[in-house]
């Protein structure tokens, strides 16, 4: 008995000795640091605390930071220990008020799908204190577990086999499935968008994860009984995948990060992190789903603010300065245009008094690396923005339902986007029709898309406005065409490419994944952009230096010039006066 009690502890110390090289094992606790907007004192909470783990800057005199309890002493004995305000941020736990009959019910409504229809007729009927969606078959004013969502999954895959495709995308670090659907109608429809939604990147931010489920409900049962126009339209012409928790384990144990304590939001790769820590399994499986599936809009559901972030996140490598460094993609128009979308559709998030307009540019906010939606963006053909749908992370479950009226209308805005701007068609062989692997590029955008291999179709959003489009593919000329895109919806495309001297650009690679998906890297384009942003500001600099040594020197010269003849006019007019 002693030998094995011995063996289990020495076992549990080599598995914490494991996690400890991964990230930090301790359980953080989230404070509110005020710093008043003293530069001096942000530079150096971010160099006494190794891997600051930032939560959120509030506004621009506090952030929202998780601290050790030997963080905590180190910044209340430090050198600022004076300036440095600390309060413990107390957040609510998602169990409350919890149905207990919730599980009993999905089983029964399983076993007798006649009683389940019936309650579909029964749309706004309350049990006690619930509150009912108008499918009848979801109770709002509650948070569901892992086992209430893979019984709720299950219901709706058996009542809508023919809109919806439950299945998992991999596994958490405690074997939890990570469950995905994709609902879509009419299959017949060619060139359809794919939209993916993910909730609950973060285990202790969950109404990104209850809108989903609540969307999920809302949109199969309003196909099928024909109940919103803007969903038939969504749904029969574009595909909509959700996750609604990529982070099950951290949800279970209400934390922030998975079962290794990890950041997920910090875990992509990134060639600018700081952190060398491995990729989770929960980042692995995105990054594999994200590459088998040619999804052109994203977006992911965050809590702890009110506001649309939109990329980069990171500053590149070129501030240390943790906000307040706007760092613009090539495409930061239609990414504003698809915050705003949003943002404008929601009830509250516009009229935000700490964010114009209820957006922000990622960075501009807060820097941060190993970030979602830069990885989405530089990697794919994609485009991604991070939504903070509540101020409180776990608000009262009574609330929830006032939280899905504030974002149902933002949500169906946003998965309209892709009707409604950019471009998309087909790269063809000209003369046998074969669809082709090319690049879509544009003039002014240097940020270069790529066609999906078997069927050489593309899409991608801009925003309206007139434009160079060029098609390029290895062993073929590439053709140039000027567009107008128009502001309301989205137009299609086509290239025929005639077989010709070989086209490739020098800032083409490919990586290939699983056969079917082929995308192209723009890292070395971020990459180069960056290089000739700092070029372009030394030469600028060298030109002012030489300007200014050159003004200053003519100046000089004039000086002298000047002095000297004012010398000799005195000279010659003394020599007059003394002769005359």
């Amino acid at each position: 008995m002693k030998f094995k009690t011995l063996s289990y502890l020495v076992a549990v110390l080599v598995i914490s000795s494991l996690n400890g090289c991964i990230s930090v094992v301790e359980n953080n606790k989230l404070y509110r640091i005020q710093h008043n907007s003293n530069l001096k004192l942000i530079k150096y909470i971010y160099k006494a605390i190794e891997n600051l783990n930032v939560d959120h800057h509030r506004n621009s005199e506090e952030f929202d930071v998780y601290l050790s309890n030997k963080d905590k002493e180190i910044l209340q004995t430090g050198e600022f220990k004076d300036q440095i305000k600390l309060v413990e941020v107390m957040d609510m736990s998602h169990d409350t008020f919890q149905n207990n009959n919730f599980n009993d019910e999905m089983e029964e409504q399983q076993q007798d799908q006649s009683l389940f229809v019936d309650r579909l007729t029964k749309r706004d009927k309350l049990v006690d204190d619930m509150v009912i969606s108008e499918s009848g078959i979801l109770q709002l004013n509650k948070y569901h577990s892992y086992s209430d969502l893979q019984r709720f999954l299950q219901v709706i895959s058996t009542t809508y086999p023919q809109l919806t495709k439950v299945y998992s995308i991999g596994k958490s670090v405690q074997g939890r499935d990570l469950f995905a659907i994709d609902i879509t109608a009419n299959n017949s429809v060619p060139f359809k968008p794919a939209t993916k939604l993910i909730g609950n990147m973060h285990g202790d931010e969950v109404v990104g994860r209850q809108m989903l489920i609540y969307l999920i409900d809302y949109l199969c049962w309003s196909y099928t009984y024909n109940k919103d126009p803007e969903v038939k339209t969504i749904l029969e012409q574009t595909k909509i995948s959700i996750l609604p928790t990529m982070n099950p384990d951290g949800y279970e144990l209400k934390q922030r990060g998975n079962a290794n304590r990890m950041d997920l939001n910090r875990n992509f790769p990134d060639q600018y992190s700081k952190s060398k820590s491995p990729i989770q399994p929960e980042v692995q499986a995105v990054i594999d789903w994200s590459m088998k599936n040619n999804f052109l809009l994203s977006a992911n559901l965050h809590g702890g603010d009110l506001v649309v972030n939109y990329p980069y996140d990171s500053t590149k490598g070129l501030s240390e300065y943790p906000e307040g460094i706007y760092s613009f993609t090539p495409d930061d128009n239609i990414f504003r245009r698809i915050a705003l979308t949003y943002s404008l559709s929601h009830t509250k998030m516009s009229k935000s008094v700490d964010f114009f307009a209820g957006i922000v540019n990622g960075a501009n906010w807060y820097s941060l690396e190993g970030g979602m939606q830069d990885w989405v963006y530089d990697n794919t053909n994609g485009f991604e923005v991070t939504i903070e749908l509540s101020n409180v992370k776990t608000p009262h479950d009574i609330e929830l339902p006032t939280f899905w009226d504030d974002n149902k209308q933002a949500l169906k805005k946003f998965m309209e986007l892709p009707l409604k701007c950019g471009i998309y068609g087909q790269v063809l062989d000209s003369n046998t029709k074969k669809p082709l692997t090319a690049t879509i590029s544009m003039t002014k955008i240097k940020h270069r898309i790529s066609t999906w291999p078997s069927t050489g179709e593309y899409s991608r959003m801009l925003d309206y406005g007139i434009y160079n489009v060029t098609a390029s593919a290895a062993g073929y000329l590439s053709k140039t065409e000027t567009i107008w895109v128009p502001a309301d919806k989205r137009l299609k495309l086509d290239f025929h490419l005639v077989p010709g001297k070989e086209t490739t650009p020098d800032d083409l690679f490919l990586s290939k994944s699983n056969g079917d998906c082929l995308f192209y890297g723009r890292s070395k384009t971020v990459v180069e952009d960056i290089d000739t942003i700092i070029l372009q500001s030394r030469v600028y600099i060298l030109v002012f230096i030489f300007g200014c040594f050159f003004e200053v020197t003519l100046i000089i010269i004039i000086y002298y010039l000047k002095n000297r003849c004012g010398v000799r006019s005195r000279v010659n007019r003394n020599h007059y006066n003394i002769i005359a």
